[in-house]
């Protein structure tokens, strides 16, 4: 019997510590892919961004893009500062993760915050370099650590110098390296997540054979909730990036990247369904006068009021405006003729005139309506829209005008 038990025993804590072995490597899988899906979302985000926001604007020299852009007027973000004010929000919505961008080089703004915080993060930086150094293929790296019983779990990528990073890093005054070349290890991504606590599992060495196999199960049945909760937090936390980079944080409607991606949809949907399509474009009159004598402060205002009486004018379910410039907007109303457009002009200049606020609004807006497909693109489109806008603007009687497919 002694025996038997000892035996009984042994099984039971062998089986014991094996179960919590993989316990731990499933938990350390899980972190592993949710930060690997994090840093290609955070990847993704960014490139997206330098594509099809800041190279689209980096010829237009009226336009600041830079890390300095919130104390200027038609600023944005550079990649470099949107993509870590991107990784701050992250970290401050999950306070079990931290997502940050660090260098060996970070620029004078940054000096407090922008270097590396641990050994790890150092040896990181170095293995990467030696290994471009060598030719050998770049891989992540990744350390398990235990703070109070509480696994840390560290996953690190490098951060390659692209082709539209070289030249910036070179020429930017403040820039701590100019000699950069592409393909260079400029940084690294680092992303940092606590996992749950797994003090029961060390404590149930000490209990009998029928808890060890209770809470064994009762442990893996949690692993499974919390691995599928965690996926789930990962899959949200990307949509809320996308989200802020399709959003104007000033007025809470769509930017130009979220206006350019949501025009595509709209106007595939209607060109299939052969209906009309209608483009506003407003532009505030005498905006500059009012921030010269105003201020910014007051200007800024000015422009959420706007937003607001535009959201009120429109369509929740089917219509979306935009803001594409200090003080320009797009308005895209769905299966909208000529008429149509004309008369939700109307009902937004007559809002505008009942605004009750410090400065009167005024703005001029240039009406285009088509039925996409027929003999027109979109962006033949958005230039009749510009075109009537500017016609609109340029005449003391009328504050809108219209232009429709057909029109002489």
């Amino acid at each position: 019997m002694l025996l038997f038990i000892i035996v009984i025993a042994a099984v039971s804590i062998t089986a014991f510590i094996t179960l919590k072995q993989s316990a731990y490597r499933a938990i350390e899988h899980g972190a592993h892919q949710s930060a690997q899906i994090m840093a290609a979302s955070v990847k993704a985000a960014r490139n997206h961004y330098s594509a099809n926001v800041t190279q689209r604007l980096s010829s237009q020299s009226q336009i600041y893009i830079g890390a300095e852009y919130k104390n200027r007027e038609a600023a944005i973000p550079n990649p470099a500062t949107f993509t870590i004010e991107m990784a701050t929000l992250i970290s401050k919505k999950q306070g079990n993760l931290e997502v940050r961008m660090y260098s060996d080089y970070p620029f004078p703004n940054r000096i407090s915050s922008g270097g590396a915080k641990s050994a790890f993060e150092k040896q990181s930086l170095q293995q990467f370099r030696r290994e471009k150094t060598t030719g050998a293929d770049i891989h992540p790296s990744h350390q398990v650590s235990y703070i109070n019983s509480e696994m840390v779990f560290e996953y690190i990528e490098p951060i390659v110098m692209e082709a539209t990073c070289v030249n910036c890093h070179n020429t930017l005054e403040e820039s701590p390296k100019k000699d950069w070349k592409l393909g260079d290890i400029r940084g690294a991504l680092s992303i940092t997540q606590s996992m749950a606590n797994n003090h029961a599992l060390q404590q149930m060495e000490t209990i009998s054979i029928l808890m060890v196999v209770s809470v064994s199960v009762f442990s893996a049945l949690l692993l499974a909730f919390n691995f599928k909760y965690s996926r789930k937090k990962i899959l949200s936390n990307t949509q809320d990036i996308l989200k802020i980079a399709n959003t104007d944080p000033l007025t809470e409607l769509r930017n130009r990247r979220g206006f350019e991606q949501s025009l595509e949809h709209y106007w595939n949907d209607h060109k299939a369904n052969k209906k009309y399509l209608s483009v506003i474009f407003c532009d505030l009159d005498k905006f500059k006068q009012l921030n010269d004598l105003h201020g910014h402060a007051a200007g800024d205002q000015h422009l959420i009021d706007i937003a607001t009486i535009i959201r009120s004018t429109l369509r929740h379910d089917a219509d979306f405006a935009a803001r594409i410039g200090g003080d320009e907007f797009i308005f895209v109303l769905a299966n909208t003729n000529p008429t149509g457009g004309e008369e939700f002009a109307k009902r937004f200049l007559a809002r505008c005139e009942l605004y009750d606020g410090p400065h009167p609004i005024k703005c001029s807006l240039g009406i285009a309506s088509a039925i996409p497909g027929k003999g027109i693109t979109s962006a033949e489109l958005l230039h009749q829209a510009d075109s009537a806008m500017y016609l609109a603007k340029s005449s003391s009687t009328k504050h809108y005008q219209r232009w429709s497919a057909g029109d002489t």
